[in-house]
């Protein structure tokens, strides 16, 4: 898998030790050092949700808190120190969670609901 650092105009792999991840639908979000908190997802090979929770920084991944409540095509975005992860879809349906990730204590927040469950939604 790729992504794109808008900093510094180019991709790089995401791999971990030497193998590489092949998550679907798992949501990148980029952090005001250019690094990235990769959230949610499922198995490429087994279909099933993942709760992990990945920050990759400068090459190296750094797992985080598992998160709370797995699920795919979610939308996230970065907000003085949050990570907020809204709605998706998990086996239970569309979701209309938010939760948010404290980048410095390492632990999840629910945050309330939407009105209306939503994925595939954009920030």
């Amino acid at each position: 898998m790729y992504v794109f650092n808008q900093n510094e105009n180019q991709f790089y792999e995401i791999s971990k030790q030497n193998e590489v991840i092949h998550p679907l639908d798992l949501q990148s979000t980029e952090l005001p050092d250019g690094s990235y908190l990769l959230t949610g997802g499922r198995d490429s090979l087994t279909n099933d949700l993942t709760q992990s929770v990945v920050h990759y920084l400068n090459g190296q991944y750094f797992v985080r808190a598992d998160f709370p409540t797995p699920r795919v095509e979610h939308a996230t975005s970065y907000l003085k120190g949050y990570v907020y992860c809204i709605g998706g879809y998990n086996n239970d349906g569309v979701l209309k969670s938010i939760q948010a990730h404290d980048m410095n204590s390492d632990t999840w927040i629910d945050c309330g609901d939407l009105v209306n469950a939503r994925y595939r939604a954009s920030l």
